[in-house]
This record gives structure tokens, sequence and C-alpha cells, in this order.
């Protein structure tokens, strides 16, 4: 978890790539070819907000955010 309360879902390095989902996660996310998140089996405590942050080295970073809604 972070300084601002973000908790990390899924990473992808030149070196690496992972996936540390939040406890209620386990085994239902996957991290795509196209580096797109899948959560399988949704239930409500899966609709909040999600980040999407790219670093870019001494270029700096960029962040989108998606609001998952579940019905």
């Amino acid at each position: 978890e972070t300084p601002s309360g973000r908790k990390q879902l899924a990473y992808k390095t030149s070196q690496d790539s992972g996936i540390n989902p939040d406890p209620t996660m386990v085994g239902r996310l996957i991290m795509e070819e196209d580096l797109s998140l899948t959560i399988s089996k949704v239930t409500v405590e899966d609709e909040r907000s999600y980040i999407c942050q790219v670093t870019a080295g001494p270029e700096g970073f960029s962040e989108a955010k998606t609001d998952v809604k579940v019905f």
C-alpha cells in the first residue's frame, strides 16, 4: 500500500511482471498479453475506482482512472 492508500494490483517492468491482488481477488485477477487486467467472477466488492499508472523514467509518469460499476 502506498502513502496515498493505493494498493498495487499488478505491475510490468522491462524485466518482470506480476500480480499482487487484494486478498479478495486472489485467483480472479489476470494480466492479459496486452497488459489489460481482467477480473473474473466479479462481486459487488469489486466496484471501485482503479488507477493505471505508467512510469517512463526521466520522462515522468501518467495515470488514468477507471470506475468499475457492478450491477
